[in-house]
């Protein structure tokens, strides 16, 4: 599996892919040899973050003495495991203010996205998509028979409950921390790598996507 580590904050934004086959250490900091490297000026101390993998494949992550790791919000902490769906905090050890966030995703194989298969919702106020059995628009795969998302109409969109799919979801290409997103007319939510094109009335989603829907489904020619 790859993984996506998503560094950012206040108008920054970086991101690198690691592999099953990373071994070593990963830095991120301010210092001139960091693989990840910030600007000093735009911080109010120097840091280093370590990135490393143990010969068991376990991930992870420690930082320098200026700075500390918050995950549990009651927890301060210096090393400690990266887990994939983890969501860590850097915080200034001098005043414990938040400057940039870490994110630890799983990137899954992209089922297609060539958006050849048409779903009619029609004037549906509401809808599921995911691999539960009660799915109005469901995906048979195995990787998904314990997720949904849920779609509630809005002006302009749809608001997205994505409280039953905590991770692996994105909304235009970006993984939303929230329970509730927001995708406009047009725009795409991909699940554990099916994408879906969320439009009014109609989902597109690739013929290599096995659905099953009491909903009209046509292929575009």
């Amino acid at each position: 599996m790859k993984y996506r580590l998503i560094i950012y904050g206040n108008e920054m934004y970086k991101e690198t892919t690691l592999n099953d086959r990373f071994s070593g250490s990963l830095t991120i900091g301010t210092d001139k040899s960091c693989q990840i490297a910030f600007k000093k000026e735009d911080f109010l101390v120097d840091f280093v973050v370590h990135i490393d993998r143990r010969d068991d494949g376990q991930f992870m992550i420690s930082c320098s003495e200026s700075i500390y790791l918050q995950k549990d919000i009651s927890l301060r902490e210096y090393v400690r495991p990266l887990s994939v769906g983890d969501h860590i905090s850097l915080n200034y050890e001098i005043n414990d203010t938040e400057f940039l966030i870490i994110d630890f995703l799983p990137i899954y194989d992209r089922i297609g996205n060539d958006f050849d298969q048409v779903i009619e919702t029609n004037d549906l106020v509401e809808f599921s998509i995911g691999g539960q059995v009660d799915s109005i628009i469901r995906v048979d795969d195995p990787v998904l028979v314990n997720e949904s998302i849920r779609l509630r109409k809005a002006l302009g969109g749809y608001e997205v409950d994505l409280s039953e799919s905590p991770l692996g979801v994105e909304i235009n290409g970006f993984p939303s921390r929230k329970d509730v997103g927001f995708v406009k007319y047009g725009e795409f939510i991909n699940i554990r790598g099916y994408s879906f094109c969320i439009d009014d009335g109609v989902v597109y989603v690739t013929k290599n996507a096995n659905i099953i829907s009491d909903l009209r489904i046509t292929n575009k020619v």
